[in-house]
């Protein structure tokens, strides 16, 4: 379909913001965040409300749902990215100073919080505004080719990232490391907002007003609904009870390094960017109940994996990597699939979804929070190994309780 100049400038300037973009998350987030934590000197506790930051930030993807919806999502979007990539700045001269342990800890738990909030409310607002930017029959092939792109960026920053910080090999050598990351992601989130300003307005949807609160959570009042939102705080809770303490079993049982620990995390997502299409046609043909399942069965494996992996068995990381890449896709192809929206149609199902992320993050970052307990009493008492391996499979047993509500939830909404 032919398009307009300033709408196909704006297409392959969001394709480039987008792959810088990643620069930021591979510089900021992730295993770079737990190099900050290892090189404080974080504790249990503290790791673990750390962990549970991102996932307790998702509790404001409704409210940020309806801020987009209100004062427009291209202003949302770049006021909320425009802060968001550089909360993290702080950070740089943090091994400069000589603060006490405690209050440099306070500060990345602050900055790490920050950076999580208004990355809801940005990516919220984002999501919009490229769903109106973008012509709804160039939808599935302009974010394929762009997720192609992203997930390259992501893969390549975050492999060099780990690299660097592998080379840190002592304090004053690991500081200096991450104050050049903390200032290569606030550069690069500063040309991503330069990017986002060169993206034209579109014109709004038909439907301008507000919804109220009622009426936003209105999609929430079906048997679907009530069930998606049980199994997604049930998964929540199963998953996030050794969110946080994955990376570091990377780190120190295992000794992997950063590098592997990045070429892990990066998979995971490269892997799910190129799964959902092929979820999404399987969706059609096998019906959400047997993708439930399999993809149940097959994240219970998970925590066992990482039970049993050792220095000579790190392939089983790898076998996770690709499971938790291809099934986490399926879930979500799953979740998104599902019968709700109500009267107001595709802005109800958003608002469904973001419901249901608030709800799932909440459980997780609770969970996460309780983990890092359960591991700090362990730890005094049994060694931080002994804790690790408990809360796996913890996580492994409630995967299992929580597949049960899937199986119900999907029934529920084939009948």
């Amino acid at each position: 379909m032919p398009l307009h100049p300033l709408l196909r400038r704006s297409l392959r300037i969001s394709a480039v913001e987008g792959v810088v973009a990643e620069v930021v998350g591979a510089c900021a987030t992730g295993g770079v965040l737990t190099a900050w934590s290892i090189y404080l000197g974080l504790g249990p506790v503290l790791l673990g409300l750390l962990g549970a930051l991102p996932f307790a930030a998702q509790l404001l993807q409704l409210p940020a749902a309806m801020l987009s919806r209100r004062a427009g999502p291209r202003r949302t979007a770049l006021a909320a990215v425009a802060v968001s990539r550089q909360t993290m700045l702080p950070l740089a001269i943090l091994p400069f100073l000589r603060f006490s342990p405690f209050v440099k800890e306070i500060v990345l738990l602050c900055c790490a919080g920050a950076s999580a909030i208004l990355g809801v409310v940005a990516n919220s607002s984002w999501t919009r505004w490229m769903a109106e930017l973008v012509p709804r029959p160039l939808h599935r092939r302009y974010f394929a080719r762009r997720n192609v792109l992203c997930a390259v960026s992501s893969v390549a920053g975050s492999f060099a990232a780990g690299v660097a910080l592998d080379g840190g090999v002592n304090a004053a050598a690991a500081g200096a490391v991450l104050t050049a990351l903390a200032l290569t992601a606030s550069a690069a989130g500063l040309c991503t907002v330069l990017l986002l300003r060169l993206q034209h307005e579109p014109a709004p949807d038909a439907e301008t007003s507000a919804p109220t609160l009622q009426e936003a959570l209105a999609p929430l009042r079906t048997d679907v609904a009530r069930r998606a939102l049980a199994f997604e705080v049930a998964w929540g809770t199963a998953t996030g009870l050794a969110a946080a303490f994955y990376p570091l079993h990377i780190f120190g049982e295992l000794r992997a390094g950063f590098a592997r620990m990045a070429a892990f995390g990066s998979g995971v997502a490269a892997l799910r960017t190129f799964a959902a299409p092929v979820w999404a046609s399987l969706l059609k043909r096998a019906g959400p109940r047997r993708i439930v399942v399999a993809c149940a069965v097959g994240l219970t494996l998970s925590p066992a994996l990482w039970m049993f992996a050792g220095w000579g068995f790190l392939w089983m990381l790898a076998l996770d990597a690709a499971l938790c890449g291809v099934l986490m896709a399926g879930y979500g192809v799953m979740v998104g699939a599902l019968p709700v929206g109500g009267r107001l149609g595709a802005p109800g199902r958003a608002y469904f979804l973001a419901a249901v992320a608030s709800a799932g993050g909440l459980a997780t970052g609770l969970a996460s929070t309780c983990g890092a307990a359960i591991a700090h009493f362990l730890t005094t008492r049994a060694g931080l190994v002994v804790a690790m391996h408990l809360l796996f499979l913890l996580g492994a047993i409630g995967r299992i309780l929580a597949a049960v509500l899937g199986l119900r939830m999907v029934e529920d909404a084939a009948s």
